[in-house]
């Protein structure tokens, strides 16, 4: 059975979709690398194979939009699949902007799909008092809520309201990245989930583990043990939007934060903690999803220091409100290479990241269009670093764990370090390690040995 080739080679991003489609035979824990995976037992299904987003037995993202989408007379493109429109934008409301990740415009669409009764409820990730979590609201002042709001980049699972989903008789919209939304059309195309009206996506780089969070606040002074929760994407005037801070809030309510491009980690085409599957999954722009929400990465966007969103409309209600209400937003209509552009790195390393990976590749991986895949190709020097990336990934994740045994970042740092000079010498040349990267971050070793001697 294909999922479990999925699970047993660390292949599950712990979506929770086989647990919603089969609750008796489908367990979700979380694990000491810092995901959640799901566990197989022997009452379990044997069609729930088909519901797993990286399962061989499941119909991929091309042919799920088509079902779904291309009956609407939809557009295509191979970058974003079926699309009605491309926008880049973001809500007027300044308050609003500066308390979201980008522009607002995912919580302005869950609310007007709120307020014009297509709706009753939101499922979406937010702070539940203890953890990141998927919670449920049901208001505009639950939506807009500060902690219910953001990118968390950390694990969350479906299965935390399986319940909810399997028996409530909301109509619900449910957010989520592009995995776990694939996971929800599953269900559906299954005869599930009929309650869910909407599916929204939110543009995901790749996924990170707990550690990634505990490794940024840990620079920050407050070891994994004192820490409450994270904000990923503090705005500050004189920034640019894509240049934003990183706050941790401890047990005793004591705030730090840092410019996140000063920790070590934050880069994310280093891709520290990132999760195993993320090096094979070939869908960028949500392709399943009614709407798809990211941040418009381009300098004519950016300048904004409260940022703005880049949007792909696959759903007819959602594409009105935006010419309905348009005087509440600052929206422009682009194309699909503007959404490209603000995407292309992550176009490259995803897509391109596939290829060079199953090159080398000797154990089972999912089943991926590398059709797709083609259009970014790299040569045999790309390949390599696209390669190592995965390599940093799985170390970042062990030496983690270690580090926190021995309740010591600075070990982290430590064992990091050689496996650095090695990437930048790869994808940078020995001029810019020598001059800039080993004197900076060997000079930053230093001065923490020396804090701590």
């Amino acid at each position: 059975m294909s999922i479990n080739k999925v699970i047993e080679n660390k292949f599950c991003v712990g979506c929770g979709g086989c647990k919603i489609y089969d609750p008796e035979g489908i367990s979700i824990s979380f694990t000491d690398d810092g995901f959640y995976e799901a566990y197989k037992s022997d009452k379990a299904k044997s069609s729930v194979t088909k519901v797993c987003p990286f399962s061989d037995a499941s119909v991929n993202e091309t042919e799920l939009g088509k079902e779904i989408y291309s009956r609407l007379s939809h557009n295509y493109d191979r970058k974003v699949g079926y699309y009605n429109k491309v926008l880049a934008g973001s809500v007027k409301d300044e308050s609003e902007k500066l308390n979201s990740s980008s522009g607002g415009l995912t919580t302005w669409v869950l609310e007007k799909l709120l307020v014009n009764d297509e709706i009753d409820s939101v499922a979406h990730v937010g702070f539940d008092g203890e953890n990141y979590n998927y919670i449920i609201s049901k208001t505009i002042t639950e939506l807009r809520d500060v902690n219910n709001k953001k990118s968390r980049y950390y694990p969350v699972t479906l299965a935390s309201i399986e319940k909810y989903l399997n028996n409530t008789t909301d109509r619900v919209a449910i957010v989520g990245i592009p995995c776990f939304i694939k996971s929800i059309r599953l269900i559906q195309k299954y005869g599930g989930l009929r309650n869910i009206k909407y599916c929204i996506s939110i543009l995901c780089g790749h996924m990170k583990s707990s550690g990634f969070g505990e490794s940024l606040a840990w620079q920050l002074g407050v070891p994994p043990h004192e820490q409450a929760k994270y904000d990923f994407r503090v705005k500050k005037e004189g920034y640019s939007s894509s240049h934003y801070f990183f706050e941790v809030t401890d047990q005793r309510n004591q705030s730090k934060q840092a410019l996140s491009s000063g920790l070590l980690g934050s880069n994310w085409g280093l891709c520290f903690f990132r999760h195993k599957s993320c090096g094979y999954c070939d869908d960028i722009a949500g392709e399943t999803a009614d709407v798809t929400f990211g941040d418009a990465w381009i300098e004519k966007y950016t300048s904004d220091y409260l940022g703005n969103n880049i949007v792909v409309v696959r759903n007819q209600i959602i594409e009105r409100y935006f010419e309905q209400y348009s005087d509440e937003l600052n929206i422009d209509e682009v194309d699909v290479d503007t959404f490209y552009q603000t995407q292309k790195g992550n176009y490259g390393n995803r897509r391109g990241g596939i290829l060079a990976n199953v090159e080398k590749c000797s154990k089972w991986y999912p089943k991926k269009r590398l059709e797709l895949c083609k259009d970014y190709s790299g040569d045999s020097k790309k390949n390599r670093v696209y390669r190592y990336r995965m390599k940093l990934s799985a170390l970042s994740i062990v030496f983690f764990k270690w580090s926190k045994r021995l309740n010591s970042f600075g070990f982290f740092r430590l064992l990091m370090f050689p496996w650095l000079i090695r990437y930048y010498l790869m994808n940078n040349g020995i001029k810019y390690t020598v001059k800039k990267f080993i004197p900076s971050k060997l000079k930053s070793i230093l001065v923490r040995v020396k804090n701590h001697a």
